[in-house]
């Protein structure tokens, strides 16, 4: 079979040819005379690899990176990063393979750690996403057409796409009400795992410090009836979604500037969504042995962060945006980010322990207490270590259920 020109011009690329790597710099800018003669690779890990390409008549490099990419970031960076030319990474070069690409991406500069951020790195943060938010504030004709972008949690407007929903095989053994399966169309495979994670840590109990029962019984009643979390959020407006704006997908400069990686889960949903995601990592650090720890002291506080945030939107949008409304929906989108990031996370963690029910609750019980055993310690760190941060999280999560 005769391969595709961009398919070639990918193996090209890949393969450190200067003249593939000339062909796209020159596509990019208006530069006839540029030429590559030279190219050097660095391994990046997980990010991709770090390409330094050498040009004629420069004495310094410049920096590209290159990774694989979903068919979902692939079509988002083809259609519409140009939107949002101010925050993401400029594509210099999108493949979209099956079933995965591969983009070439500008290599923007990482100075300040999250760890680092002033208040005013911390409040910009808001008014980018505030800012790009309002450029696709409800603007159906621009994400309506687009059969590639997922509803967040689905939608109620009948004249949009019908988002995918499983088939009735997915549900033969499930726990979940039929009120849940019928509600979380957009969301359903996610809120199986967070069931499973409820049922898991439920079986075993409390997490001292952690969970309780108030959170475990209000865990399950979300899960068995998730509508007050999902009915408000959905009569919302809808807006580009990234997905998870977590602060460690935020690249902060020496200068300042600001860019937000990562869009491989960009989608269609209530702005509130991105806004909880930031605000719930926010207090949470890592350090070089990619342990988590909280952080010391903010910056600035949640209600200063909302704030900005809102006021930029309102700014923006002036009376298309109710910030009282989105306000009133935070405590929705919280209990929606924990229930599906962390009791999934739970599920996965305690489906490792061992299947006999006394060796799992003899583990549990090393991790449920504070234990001086050095090498319990060494072997369950990565859960310990989270211990004080997830205690405010669900601190959080607790409060929010009551406000719903």
């Amino acid at each position: 079979m005769q391969r595709s020109t961009a398919e070639q011009q990918l193996t090209q690329l890949q393969q450190c040819d200067p003249e593939a790597w000339t062909t796209i710099l020159r596509r990019n800018v208006d530069h006839p005379w540029l030429r590559v003669t030279g190219v050097e690779t660095e391994a990046m890990g997980v990010a991709g690899t770090r390409y330094l390409l050498t040009l004629a008549d420069h004495s310094d490099p410049i920096t590209l990176l290159g990774r694989t990419a979903s068919q979902r970031e692939v079509d988002f960076h083809q259609q519409l990063n140009p939107h949002i030319a101010f925050l993401a990474p400029h594509c210099w070069f999108s493949y979209r393979g099956d079933p995965e690409g591969w983009v070439v991406l500008d290599d923007v500069p990482h100075d300040r750690p999250t760890d680092v951020w002033s208040k005013a790195d911390a409040l910009d943060i808001m008014r980018d996403l505030a800012e790009y938010h309002g450029d696709f504030w409800n603007r159906h004709e621009l994400l309506h057409d687009k059969k590639w972008l997922p509803y967040y949690i689905g939608r109620i407007d009948p004249t949009l796409h019908t988002p995918i929903r499983p088939a009735a095989t997915d549900w033969d053994k499930t726990t979940l009400s039929q009120q849940a399966i019928n509600s979380t169309h957009g969301i359903a495979a996610q809120w199986q795992e967070a069931a499973e994670g409820v049922r898991l840590m439920m079986e075993l109990g409390s997490w001292n410090g952690v969970l309780d029962e108030r959170h475990l019984r209000a865990a399950a009643d979300l899960i068995d009836d998730p509508l007050p979390i999902l009915h408000h959020l959905r009569n919302l407006p809808v807006t580009l979604l990234h997905g998870y704006p977590g602060i460690y997908n935020w690249r902060v400069s020496g200068l300042g500037a600001r860019h937000l990686v990562d869009w491989r889960n960009v989608s269609v949903g209530p702005a509130v969504c991105d806004l909880v995601t930031v605000l719930e990592t926010f207090g949470l650090l890592r350090d070089e042995k990619y342990l988590w720890r909280l952080r010391s002291t903010w910056p600035v506080t949640e209600e200063t962060l909302i704030d900005t945030y809102i006021l930029t939107l309102t700014n923006t949008l002036g009376s298309k945006c109710d910030g009282r409304a989105l306000r009133r929906a935070i405590p929705a989108a919280r209990c929606l980010f924990i229930m599906l990031n962390w009791f999934p996370r739970f599920g996965h963690w305690l489906n490792k322990l061992p299947d006999n029910p006394a060796a799992r609750r003899d583990i549990w019980r090393v991790i449920n207490q504070d234990n001086n055993d050095p090498e319990a310690a060494a072997a369950y760190q990565p859960i310990l270590s989270l211990r004080p941060y997830l205690a405010q999280t669900f601190h959080r999560f607790i409060r929010s259920y009551y406000q719903l």
